[in-house]
């Protein structure tokens, strides 16, 4: 009596709150991604690409692909930052699990590591083979969505630098990545 209860070895491990950024480039698989993860693992959902489009419909934009990234580059330098990554985050700020779809610029992981400390923030890049990817694009049929060379505008300039400081990065089916990253956040 008076003894706190120590727990078992077969409880499972108290989750704080995470805020997962998954980036990568279009067709990896990214939103596929955060909707398993809503599905099977409780997380909200949020994504910047729908942000834009949000944005896009209230200033009567087109959709294509070019108007989107012309559009998303005036957000940034209208809003900045935080605003925009605000936008993104605080429709559901008291979620414990966060999954946040389509960061694509190292500016926009920063500013969202930052708005949502103390809360753990884990930058997963979704890495595609190539032709799978090409596919996807294809195969979604967004206006403007594959066009040959369009990886290499300033749009996506940023993702290898993502890469390259992603706490995890997945190569594998959206299901077990999914899974992965789930598991890293309740494990690491």
């Amino acid at each position: 009596m008076g003894h706190p209860t120590r727990p078992s070895a077969t409880m499972p491990p108290v989750l704080k709150k995470v805020v997962v950024g998954l980036a990568g480039r279009r067709g990896s698989g990214k939103t596929t991604i955060a909707e398993i993860l809503a599905l099977k693992h409780q997380f909200v959902q949020r994504s910047f690409g729908n942000v834009v489009r949000g944005e896009a419909a209230k200033r009567g934009f087109q959709s294509d692909l070019g108007s989107l990234q012309e559009l998303g580059a005036a957000i940034i330098r209208e809003w900045g930052w935080e605003r925009f990554c605000r936008k993104v985050i605080d429709e559901r700020p008291d979620a414990d699990r966060l999954v946040l779809d389509g960061l694509r610029h190292v500016a926009a992981a920063d500013t969202v590591r930052g708005l949502v400390a103390p809360a753990r923030f884990v930058l997963v890049y979704v890495a595609t083979p190539e032709a799978i990817r090409v596919e996807r694009l294809k195969a979604r049929g967004r206006q403007g969505d594959f066009v040959a060379g369009t990886d290499n505008l300033e749009f996506d300039s940023e993702l290898p630098a993502l890469r390259l400081v992603a706490d995890l990065v997945v190569d594998d089916d959206a299901e077990i990545a999914a899974e992965r990253i789930a598991s890293f956040v309740t494990m690491s």
